[in-house]
């Protein structure tokens, strides 16, 4: 579960499930809250695992086509989302750190 807040109020709300279909390994995302509106889901299959990376794809979505994670060290990981926004090639990077509990 990831949240983006903004002035203190969360403004985008994503949820993900990682679940095993087909013999293929799925990821699903839910954009929105969810106790607020439906979401929709969108799948993602796994086509690549290699080193400390995971690559999942949806050909057919928009942005994000691709959903790269790197893990960087025990405590950082980098997600790069790749896709078509506004008629263009996209590309976002996310960089995660592990916060102290």
């Amino acid at each position: 579960h990831g949240k983006l807040v903004k002035d203190g109020k969360s403004v985008f709300e994503e949820h993900m499930s990682v679940r095993e279909a087909e013999a293929k390994v799925v990821m699903w995302i839910y954009t929105g809250s969810l106790s607020e509106k439906p979401s929709t889901a969108t799948p993602f299959t796994l086509v690549k695992v290699a080193n400390d990376r995971a690559v999942f794809e949806n050909p057919a979505h928009d942005f994000p086509k691709t959903i790269t994670y790197t893990r960087r060290d025990k405590d950082r990981m980098d997600c790069v989302i790749k896709g078509v926004q506004n008629g263009k090639d996209a590309e976002t990077l996310f960089e995660f750190r592990r916060s102290g509990r």
